[in-house]
Formats: C-alpha cells, structure tokens, sequence
C-alpha cells in the first residue's frame, strides 16, 4: 500500500504529527482533517503548521521504518557507544582518526537510500557500523534481501549484536510495525575489520570515513575489486578513490552528491559507482 505521508516535529508541544493522503490507516476522520485546514492547525496536536518541521514519507513501509527505528533504540543513549568505542581504540592502540566514532540522522539516512537507487533484492552492507543503526534501518525501510554491518572494535560490536538480536526477536514475535513480514530481510554484525572481511556480494555500501586517512581510503577501494560492475557505495565526506596500478584497476564514478544533516552537522555525501 502505497501513500504520502507528512511527519511533522512540532517546535511548540514536541509531538510527533503525521499527515497522509491515505484516510483509512489512521484515526482521523475525514471533518477531523478539513476542520484542521481550515483553522490551519495539525489535526494531531491543534499547533499551527507554520510551527512544524517536516519530512516527507514516499511510503507507508518508510513511515513505519521510522517508527520501528526509534522503537529498537529508544533505550540507547550514543554515549554508550563512544565511550566503547574510545576504550576500545585506547586499549588496541589503533589511530584515533580512523576511528572516530558519529551516528546516522535516521531522516537523513531514509533520503539517502532512497538517493542510492537500490532494488528489491539487493544487499546492503555497512563497513563500520557501530551500534547498527544504518543496518536495522536498511531493513526496515527498504527491500533488501540481506543487510549486514562489519565492526572491528569488540565492545562496539557487541552493542551492534544486541540490536540485531533485538530486531530478530521483534520480526519472530510481529512486534514491529509492518504490512508484510516477509518483506523484512535477515541482519547481521560480523566482528572483524572491513579490510579482511568479504563484503563482495554487496551491492549497496555505506561507508562513514570522514576521518578516514587517503591511505585508508585506498585500502578501502582495493578490497571493493570484487564488487560487481555497478555496485554504490554511499561515502561521507569525499569520494572513492581509483586505484590505477599494475595488476589492480579499480574505477569509481560519482553519479551524485548532496550535503545531508547528520547529528554531528551537515555533512557532503557522494554517491559512487563502480565502473
């Protein structure tokens, strides 16, 4: 079932206000709605519009992903994950600027999978994934056949484990909102780091390497060789490099680039193909 929904962030009461063009999947009737627009108010919380920040659903799945996002993480506060992630950098004595750690914006994230082009069937991989956030929503809101994270610092890793076993258990027991429960693919976090891990069935990727140094970033590129001819990956920051030497070419094209806001501001996101 297809619709446009309207979420709302209202800057007076702080509720959360949805608006659809589909009047038999909520509460409101029909007078609620005209009697609203007319006083130029949210039907939901009576606030003027004028005072409402909002994004557009393209889907009833998105609108529900966004609700089953906030719902697994409601309990997790982003400072669990730092202060693992600072312990664990600290005690392995990797290089900081590697391993900065920062979190999707789950707005954000939704505008740029839709900005990625994927297909029904397509494998999402996120390299570096942290507490797992990009991974669950990859799947909630989007018709993958497979989403997976790879993190290298062990008690980061653990959090993203927690999350994906909570997602599991919330798919066996119907506890997230969703028209068709076949539609929601398996996850999983693999420990390791992304340099040794085959991620080469993906066909969509997400990398976070703002920080990431160009020697990491070539590393990065050469282990994406075996991705298939037209398989994205979503960076931050700056594009994929091409690698050019004997024995190893490697060609990257952006098809597409945009700042988006993430919760640590607004950030350049490339959209590179593989050639």
């Amino acid at each position: 079932m297809e619709a446009r929904i309207v979420y709302g962030e209202c800057s007076k009461c702080a509720d959360f206000c949805t608006e659809y063009n589909n009047s038999s999947y909520h509460e409101l009737t029909q007078t609620d709605k005209e009697e609203a627009e007319k006083d130029n108010v949210c039907a939901y919380c009576g606030c003027s519009k004028y005072i409402h920040v909002k994004y557009a659903f393209e889907s009833i799945r998105e609108w529900e992903a966004y609700q089953n996002i906030c719902n697994l993480y409601r309990d997790y506060g982003m400072s669990k994950a730092l202060d693992a992630s600072v312990a664990d950098t600290e005690k392995l004595q990797f290089a900081r600027d590697n391993y900065t750690y920062g979190e999707i914006s789950f707005i954000s994230f939704q505008k740029i999978l839709r900005s990625a082009q994927s297909k029904a069937g397509d494998i999402f991989y996120d390299l570096g994934c942290g507490a797992g956030k990009p991974v669950a929503y990859a799947a909630f809101a989007f018709a993958f056949s497979k989403c997976v994270g790879i993190e290298q610092l062990p008690h980061v890793c653990e959090l993203g484990k927690k999350f994906a076993d909570e997602y599991a258990k919330g798919v066996e027991t119907k506890r997230w909102k969703h028209t068709n429960y076949n539609l929601l693919p398996t996850i999983g976090i693999i420990e390791g780091s992304f340099l040794e891990v085959d991620f080469s069935e993906a066909d969509i990727i997400y990398l976070a390497c703002t920080t990431f140094t160009e020697e990491l970033m070539e590393s990065i590129a050469k282990q994406c060789k075996k991705l298939k001819k037209g398989s994205r990956v979503i960076t931050l920051s700056k594009p994929m490099p091409s690698i050019f030497e004997p024995g190893c070419i490697i060609s990257f094209r952006v098809f597409h680039n945009q700042d988006f806001v993430m919760t640590w501001g607004l950030e350049p996101v490339f959209f590179n193909i593989k050639e």
